[in-house]
């Protein structure tokens, strides 16, 4: 894996959890 690649998949997973983050306070 090169380094940008392991670096996308932290930026997705960051945006995926602020995401939820999101929903879960439009629910709440």
């Amino acid at each position: 894996m090169r380094i940008g690649e392991l670096l996308a998949i932290k930026r997705e997973n960051i945006n995926y959890e602020d995401k939820t983050l999101d929903i879960d306070g439009k629910v709440n």
